[in-house]
């Protein structure tokens, strides 16, 4: 998890005070498509193995609230606090999510994924760049895939049908802008349902599920100017002192449409 950047270097001025020495979709997405009761459709492939979240996130900073709050864990909670106030102009979601994690409920922070499908965060791996829109269009492309091998299996397209699909989870590393800050690395997936009348294309509707877990990780840290470093260790230490509070981040965007041309199968 990384919230940095200006919220890093005014925590950075705080560090004597405290005591302290831290994807392109081929066809538009119809975000105002009518919503869906998917709770009746039958699925054509309801055993498709999917990957927990749980499974691939990190423990962060482990329990809560274990050590008593010193006089310089209060000091440097007031300075983020401060500091997370200011970097709303310019970091408006990683300063929310900062700001919830010093808060101290760990309730969940239910999260705009429509926002972040239209702002499009871009990932660079092993100097590879993607952004998650075209990571999504690579995930309904897995989806029509086995949306076409189920029509095959079933009438092969001269029968009407009706099913739902759900892909597996995804990791996401945002590099860029407010959502590295906001989220860093996520896990989405895709829900979806899908609709086919012969004669006419094959419809999916679907929704961007996302969840992430907002922590701190040993042994990370960033490179500030004048060789300065910030820990996670720093904010793992409040959420251990238990005056902030680790928290799942998750969120469903609206529904989308994706439609295309079956082709009979011989």
């Amino acid at each position: 998890m990384n919230i940095k950047s200006l919220i890093t270097i005014l925590i950075a001025s705080t560090m004597t005070l405290a005591g302290c020495g831290d994807e392109h979709v081929e066809e538009e997405l119809n975000t105002n498509a009518p919503a869906s009761d998917w709770s009746q459709v039958s699925s054509p492939k309801a055993d498709r193995a999917t990957m927990d979240p749980d499974e691939v996130l990190s423990e962060g900073s482990g329990e809560h609230g274990v050590e008593e709050a010193t006089q310089q864990d209060e000091v440097l909670h007031r300075s983020l606090s401060a500091a997370a106030w200011a970097a709303r102009i310019r970091f408006p979601r990683g300063a929310e999510h900062f700001m919830h994690f010093l808060q101290n409920t760990g309730e969940a922070l239910d999260m705009e994924v429509d926002r972040l499908l239209a702002d499009n965060p871009i990932e660079n791996i092993e100097d590879a760049s993607t952004s998650l829109g075209s990571r999504v269009s690579e995930e309904l492309e897995v989806l029509k895939a086995e949306a076409n091998a189920w029509i095959q299996e079933n009438g092969n397209g001269q029968e009407a049908l009706e099913g739902s699909l759900s892909g597996e989870w995804s990791h996401f590393y945002a590099t860029q802008g407010d959502w590295y800050w906001a989220l860093g690395g996520f896990q989405f997936r895709i829900d979806a349902e899908v609709s086919y009348v012969p004669g006419s294309p094959v419809t999916i509707r679907y929704k961007v599920q996302v969840e992430d877990h907002y922590n701190w990780d040993a042994g990370k840290e960033i490179e500030l100017p004048f060789n300065l470093k910030i820990t996670d260790e720093i904010f793992q230490r409040l959420h251990i002192v238990g005056i902030a509070r680790e928290f799942v981040i998750e969120g469903v965007s609206s529904l989308q449409v994706y439609e295309y041309d079956y082709e009979h199968q011989q």
